[in-house]
């Protein structure tokens, strides 16, 4: 399709999302003039009318016209920055018959939930939708200062990025399903390149916190048989009666304490899917990976874990990743038992069917191991093995090409094991 086609749809778009973001009617057709006047090929008369739509807080249209720049200029010496800057900055259009559709998708109750950069597909039930948008564009902020402070330059999505987040584990498992084809994987998050959504449940719904919710459910039973025998009885002040009254508040504080702690947990481990899943949505959105192509496990996951945590401040890409308790817990005990696989085998490994919940999560572990080391101390090895995965034919060499920007860090396997011990006394150190 020849350029000046493509950009005029673009215009077109642009001027429908202004319209919808009330911009003035005068200052749109104002650039639907400038933009109308540039030249087929003219980069610096677009740098010029994306200053102008900048100093006018026309973000989409100054983001689209960067996009251009870059297309024309990839190696433009500042277009890049101004479009991660604007980028950041706007809030994208939301189509009204796209938005409808969407909340039909899973089915009946089903509301959105809009952020700057997302929209979140939420089942009726869900508590504080907006803390999980509120994460979602942390991450999104986060992965494009760090993922550029290692030297690599991930665009901007081309739209809205989609979740869907369920209060029920059952509806989830339906949804994975019914569109993702995701089998019996024992996931309680899941990006799909082939639909491009992200999915995950709360997990105050979480299967592996059944025992909890028993143990809850069994102090209510005892919570209601005891005010049932103090309004049945008639002497006040008996003795069994003050008896009852003392044990009902040691009951309903047990109630409170065990309640507050399910519920710290399952907000934490939500939140963690979430960013993890989220990370994975950009990855593949951003140019840093195709959709549709495999990569080795380790690079896949492996970023995405580095996302799990909130990172530090922006200023500060110092202490970036941050230290993902979890995880570096869950490699301690692969190295204690002795179950630790060597990086060759890490970097070549395939997880399937035969492994089970703990084995799986030991190799997710040394997978943030490995990505966490190489983003701290190698920052551009990592990147160019990143950029290595894109010029490569992974699925035929499982990214053999891109191996070879590991053999910069000799004795890696003996430097990794000796990065994670640093992070296991730093983090002691931090608990003292």
């Amino acid at each position: 399709m020849p350029m000046r086609r493509v950009i005029a749809l673009g215009v077109i778009f642009a001027t429908l999302s202004a319209a919808r973001s009330e911009q003035p009617a005068e200052l749109m057709v104002t650039y639907l003039e400038r933009y109308h006047r540039l030249a087929e090929r003219d980069v610096e008369s677009r740098m010029e009318l994306a200053e102008w739509c900048a100093d006018r807080g026309l973000l989409n249209q100054q983001a689209d016209v960067l996009l251009e720049v870059l297309s024309l200029q990839p190696g433009h010496p500042v277009a890049y920055e101004r479009l991660i800057a604007a980028d950041a900055r706007r809030t994208r259009t939301v189509d009204p018959q796209w938005a409808e559709k969407l909340a039909r998708l899973p089915g009946e109750g089903f509301h959105l939930h809009h952020s700057a950069h997302f929209t979140l597909i939420c089942e009726t039930g869900v508590r504080d939708p907006a803390t999980t948008a509120q994460a979602m564009e942390d991450v999104y902020r986060q992965f494009y200062r760090r993922m550029r402070s290692l030297g690599l330059k991930p665009m901007p999505p081309a739209g809205r990025l989609v979740g869907v987040l369920f209060a029920s584990h059952q509806r989830y498992r339906d949804y994975l399903d019914r569109y993702e084809a995701a089998g019996d994987l024992p996931v309680s998050g899941y990006y799909s390149w082939r639909t491009n959504r992200a999915a995950f449940f709360d997990d105050r719904d979480n299967p592996a916190f059944a025992s909890v919710r028993q143990e809850i459910a069994a102090v209510d039973d005892r919570i209601a048989a005891l005010r049932a025998e103090l309004n049945a009885g008639s002497h006040a002040l008996s003795p069994s009666l003050m008896q009852a009254r003392e044990q009902l508040k040691r009951l309903q504080q047990t109630r409170r304490d065990m309640a507050a702690r399910l519920e710290h947990v399952a907000a934490v481990a939500t939140l963690a899917k979430v960013r993890h899943e989220v990370a994975h949505q950009l990855c593949y959105n951003s140019g840093l990976l195709q959709r549709g192509r495999q990569y080795p496990f380790w690079i896949v996951e492996g970023l995405a874990m580095l996302f799990e945590q909130p990172g530090p401040d922006d200023a500060d890409d110092s202490q970036w990743p941050p230290v993902n308790r979890h995880r570096l817990a869950s490699y301690a005990k692969a190295q204690q038992a002795g179950r630790l696989i060597t990086v060759p085998e890490l970097l070549a490994v395939r997880p399937g069917a035969e492994q089970n919940a703990d084995s799986l999560s030991e190799l997710y572990a040394q997978a943030w191991a490995l990505a966490c080391y190489l983003a701290r101390d190698h920052p551009a090895i990592l990147a160019g093995y990143i950029e290595s995965l894109s010029a490569s034919e992974t699925s035929r060499d499982g990214g053999a090409h891109a191996l070879r920007r590991l053999e910069g860090v000799e004795r890696l396997d003996d430097r990794l094991r000796e990065a994670m011990r640093r992070l296991r006394d730093e983090s002691a150190q931090e608990d003292r």
